[in-house]
Formats: C-alpha cells, structure tokens, sequence
C-alpha cells in the first residue's frame, strides 16, 4: 500500500496512482512523488472475544520511510457476550464432535465400525453381546456425565472448559471385559 505524503491519503492502491497519473511512468514498487510506500508492519496479538485490531494511519520513521500502524481496540460489552456465547458453542460442537470420535475409537478397538454397531449389538443375545453391553453402559455414562457438567456450566456452578482435550479428560475410561 502507498500514502499521498502530501495529505497523508492512506490507503492508496499501485493501480489508483497510475490511474491518477496516467501519463508518468514509474517502475514498480517505486511510485512518483508525492507517493511513499508504507511498510508493513506485524499486527499486535489480541483477545479477539474482547478487542478488534483497526489500522492506524502510517507513521513516518526516522529512515524516512512510512510504516502501518496498528490501534486495539476494546468491544463493547454486547460485543463481547455474544462472542463468548459463540465461543462457547463453538467449542461445545467440538467437543461433541471429539467424544463420538472417542466412542468410535474405542469401539473400533474390537473391530466394531462405529460406537453405534457396537452398541446396538448390546440389545441382541449372541457372543458380543456382554462387550456390547459393556460399551453402551460406558458410553451413556460419559454422555450423563458430558450432560450433567454441561448444565453446571449454564448454571455457572463450573466454568467453560478451556479445550476439548480438558473436557475429554473428566470422561471414566473404559476397558473392555473379557
């Protein structure tokens, strides 16, 4: 990006300069006067459920060059419910998605295709059907739990888990019977 260094116009486009001169000729990356290029400066890190990054105008270095500049600024309070809301159910599909991966994981151990083959198999007497059994058990319990927990994260009686591997480690491990 470039800056008029007469009006401090800013952001200015390669393109908008040679359509403002149509008749100059300049090599590129390297524009007429009264045109600088703006070096691009790294972008603060932010909390982006409470702050927005908006650049800022240039500044002038003592190398003479132009260089971005970067303000942070704080959401309002609206803002930044709603984000945590959003947040919050963002991470609660990832971690419903992580547990049916866990529960397939764990049935496919016994070569089963998924949580729900093996746990459909609890409902019919055969050779499977103790394992089976023992694996349905063991899933809704984690399920129970997953939803108990959850309700006390509405209710504020716990806070949010951080991550999905936090919220998979409450779950009771399972071994499979002999």
């Amino acid at each position: 990006m470039y800056i008029n260094t007469e009006t401090y116009e800013y952001p200015i486009t390669e393109q908008q300069i040679r359509e403002l001169m149509p008749n100059v000729s300049f090599p590129e990356g390297l524009p007429p006067y009264p045109y600088a290029w703006v070096y691009p400066a790294p972008k603060p890190t932010i909390n982006p459920l409470t702050e927005r990054i908006v650049e800022g105008t240039p500044i002038k270095t003592g190398k003479g060059w132009f260089e971005e500049t970067w303000n942070i600024e704080q959401l309002d309070n609206d803002s930044i419910t709603a984000n945590y809301v959003q947040a919050a159910q963002r991470l609660q599909r990832e971690i419903e998605l992580a547990m049916d991966t866990h529960f397939d994981a764990k049935a496919a151990e016994r070569r089963y295709t998924n949580r729900w083959t093996c746990a459909t198999r609890a409902g019919y007497p055969g050779p499977f059907q103790a394992e089976c059994l023992a694996f349905a058990t063991w899933m809704d319990t984690c399920n129970e739990l997953a939803y108990t927990t959850l309700k006390d994260i509405q209710n504020g009686v716990r806070p949010m888990f951080e991550s999905v591997e936090e919220a998979l480690a409450i779950l009771p491990s399972f071994t499979w019977p002999e």
